[in-house]
């Protein structure tokens, strides 16, 4: 407290000041709010752009890193001549194949 208001009397001061203003209240879609309608439109107008464009940036980000997977995954069988779902993974040579896809989708899509 002393942070913010230096001391206790500074405190009791500044809510003698508050006590007797009024303050706006504006109803929005979300209820009611304490500020001006500028305040408020600008925060509502900050949320939706948040909301919408890490959305839709994080949508693309996902798609393009699955769309060049499955080209990586499909690159990789022919030059490797097979077919991951007929694979095991329990011999060595299985995991080895395993592993250098891993990476290579970790370097790439990443």
């Amino acid at each position: 407290m002393e942070d913010l208001f230096q001391s206790k009397n500074e405190m009791k001061r500044l809510l003698e000041e508050w006590v007797h203003r009024k303050l706006p209240i504006c109803e929005t879609r979300v209820g009611l709010i304490l500020g001006s309608k500028v305040f408020i439109e600008n925060s509502m107008d900050k949320f939706n752009r948040r909301k919408i464009s890490k959305e839709n940036t994080q949508m693309r980000k996902i798609e393009e890193n699955i769309k060049n997977a499955l080209y990586l995954i499909e690159t990789f069988e022919k030059e490797k001549g097979v077919k991951l779902e007929e694979l095991d993974f329990h011999t060595l040579k299985e995991k080895k194949i395993h592993s250098e896809l891993l990476v290579i989708l970790k370097e790439k899509c990443l």
